[in-house]
């Protein structure tokens, strides 16, 4: 499975450094990860409501197309009685404060629908699910949060930013959906750029629903009948905090500064001579880092590179580690 760990690192030379940056890694309490390489699903409930009612056979079809997780949803047998076409998968983790990401790789572009992550889901089944969902809409090309109660949209939930926004047939996006409290929050990026989102939207929900799973969704979101719904994607993450970013910028002179966001504060810089898993070659990093304070927003450490120092190439790493 592919992991959201990434590092900091600089490697010296006599003349110039040369530096790769990266992110994050992650050790979090609450994490779940999935990028259906195995060909399953095992973990996951499917979300089959209209399938669930005993006059009706199974809607949806579950495929795992070149390590992809593709999800269709046939057309609703009784729209006026139960509803549009849908179908997703739900995780069983229940979050209070999430944070969701997942890969969207492809959909039908011929048909008006909505895909997504959902989030904090209740009393669910056919008619009574509620919680939020973050969504594409292929017919108004928007990113909307919408406010899910007895299993239909009651809502938007979006108060700040601009949804609108056309996504490309082969190109692949990275939705993110977070909550912290009544604050919502989604994001899209393009995969090639996975630290400016395209769109970034936000809301504050007035009687926010405050827990429940994640998961993801494919909806016809059309007035027509024999509509069906289809999405595929990939990576999932799901966590109950947003990884940090761990940033990396020279200050002359061979100084560096490392600078990660105030809200990580469960999180310790550590560092080590050699990228790898094996926690005994890390070490904490507790002197000289200055806390985030008025004006001062983020947690920073400076260290020294001097090139003249250790000979050769000698090679130091970073990362964010949850305690």
């Amino acid at each position: 499975m592919k992991s959201k760990s990434n590092f900091c690192t600089h490697r010296l030379a006599l003349v110039a450094g040369i530096l790769m940056a990266g992110s994050v890694s992650n050790a979090l309490s609450q994490v779940f990860t999935d990028n259906f390489n195995d060909g399953n699903d095992t973990g996951w409930d499917r979300y089959d409501t209209i399938g669930s009612h005993p006059a009706f056979p199974d809607q949806g079809t579950w495929t795992f197309p070149s390590g992809g997780y593709r999800m269709q949803a046939a057309a609703s047998p009784a729209p006026s009685a139960v509803g549009p076409a849908r179908i997703g998968s739900l995780r069983s983790q229940v979050y209070t404060d999430f944070y969701v990401a997942v890969d969207v790789l492809n959909w039908n572009d011929t048909i008006d629908q909505s895909f997504g992550p959902f989030a904090r889901l209740t009393d669910i089944g056919l008619g009574t699910t509620k919680g939020y969902v973050m969504t594409y809409q292929v017919g108004s090309k928007d990113i909307d949060i919408t406010r899910v109660t007895g299993e239909a949209a009651e809502r938007s939930v979006r108060q700040n930013g601009e949804g609108d926004i056309t996504l490309e047939l082969g190109k692949s996006y990275r939705f993110v959906f977070m909550g912290k409290g009544a604050l919502l929050t989604a994001r899209v990026y393009d995969l090639s750029d996975l630290v400016n989102p395209l769109v970034e939207i936000s809301g504050t929900d007035t009687e926010p629903y405050t827990s429940g799973v994640n998961g993801l969704l494919v909806y016809d979101n059309s007035d027509t009948a024999d509509s069906s719904a289809d999405a595929t994607f990939d990576n999932y993450f799901e966590a109950d905090i947003e990884p940090p970013v761990l940033r990396m910028t020279s200050q002359s002179f061979g100084d560096w500064m490392l600078s990660w966001p105030a809200e990580a504060s469960q999180f310790v810089l550590q560092t080590a001579t050699a990228m790898t898993g094996n926690a005994a070659d890390w070490t904490d990093v507790t002197d000289n880092i200055i806390p985030p304070s008025d004006g001062n927003p983020v947690y920073s450490y400076t260290f020294s590179s001097d090139p003249l120092l250790g000979g050769g190439l000698p090679k130091q790493f970073f990362r964010l580690v949850r305690r």
